[in-house]
């Protein structure tokens, strides 16, 4: 029987932890255990948890709580718990987040089924007056890591069950101060080197509208953990990639990262230092064109009507590809 970690970051969640901790202790899967990381939670997370496990006698000796002892941010503490955790497979969960109660055992079915290093799953996004199920893409990796680098689909680390041996056989880490893109960073990595297949059962349950959370806004600290996202994949896709099948991607995501600074009106001077830490090289004339566009004339409308026309024009490339691919 597969043995599942369960691996939960805690850090000012007093209003959510308990629903989550009691979606997760409901589990029908019976070989798990549940790893809390405490990144310094300022409010009374902690405390939440402790009682809803004491509530729970049947699971607490399944539960372990890890601390820091300073406040790390979110990749240090989901590599604490990685680092932590001893089952055959992991599976990432926010702790602002749900799971169902059949979940892991759907997860795991599918895994034991396949053979498959990673299980991606259906999740259902809660937001205030609606909830709205999104399937797992029914993608090879290939065209899921493509369209990952350069921000066409969701590179999500949740709704998904992998083997913990391809993060220690690969030197997959999270990186301690990529906190916003984490998952950007290292969901690629774990598809290249893993087989993945999906299953379209519903096996988590994801807080869309959290103002706190780290995706709620883009500023100069997000878009430096970006940046730094990027270098973690460039080297691992370069070392791996010998071939150049994902470098448009790659760097269409780097050029994605500087416009994010443009949409959200960063100041002249943080674009400087953005751009500076970046380092951009455009892979072809058009991303050049667009590059010094942006360089030239902060808001300029130009750059960002050709930008959305190449996306565009790559997005078409794609889908054509991968439809021929399907017909033959």
């Amino acid at each position: 029987m597969i043995k599942v970690s369960i691996l939960v970051p805690v850090y000012g969640v007093e209003t959510y932890i308990k629903e989550c901790a009691e979606s997760l202790f409901a589990q029908t899967y019976p070989c798990v255990e549940f790893i809390f990381v405490d990144d310094c939670s300022p409010d009374c997370s902690m405390e939440i948890l402790q009682r809803c496990v004491d509530a729970h006698p049947l699971v607490a000796s399944k539960v372990r709580i890890v601390r820091h002892e300073v406040n790390r941010g979110l990749g240090a503490a989901r590599q604490t718990g990685l680092d932590a955790a001893t089952g055959d497979a992991v599976c990432f969960v926010d702790s602002d987040d749900l799971m169902p109660s059949d979940a892991i055992e759907a997860l795991v079915e599918k895994m034991e089924e396949t053979g498959a290093c990673i299980v991606s799953g259906a999740s259902e996004h809660i937001f205030d007056d609606r909830t709205v199920v999104a399937l797992p893409r029914h993608w090879s990796n290939e065209l899921l890591i493509k369209h990952i680098l350069w921000h066409k689909a969701a590179g999500h680390i949740w709704a998904k069950l992998y083997r913990r041996e391809l993060f220690t056989s690969y030197g997959i880490r999270f990186k301690e101060g990529v906190d916003y893109g984490e998952d950007y960073a290292t969901t690629p990595r774990l598809l290249l080197v893993g087989r993945r297949v999906w299953t379209d059962r519903v096996v988590y349950s994801y807080r869309a509208i959290r103002p706190e959370s780290y995706c709620a806004s883009i500023s100069l600290k997000s878009l430096r953990s970006l940046i730094k996202a990027n270098k973690v994949l460039e080297k691992f896709f370069q070392e791996r990639d010998t071939k150049g099948v994902y470098a448009k991607y790659r760097n269409l995501g780097m050029l994605d990262a500087l416009t994010y600074g443009y949409k959200f009106k960063l100041p002249r001077e943080q674009m400087a230092e953005i751009d500076a830490l970046l380092d951009y090289h455009p892979i072809n004339l058009m991303a050049a064109l667009i590059y010094r566009l942006y360089q030239k004339d902060y808001q300029s409308k130009w750059a960002t009507k050709l930008y959305n026309l190449y996306r565009r024009s790559v997005l078409r490339k794609d889908k054509i590809k991968y439809a021929l691919a399907q017909w033959l």
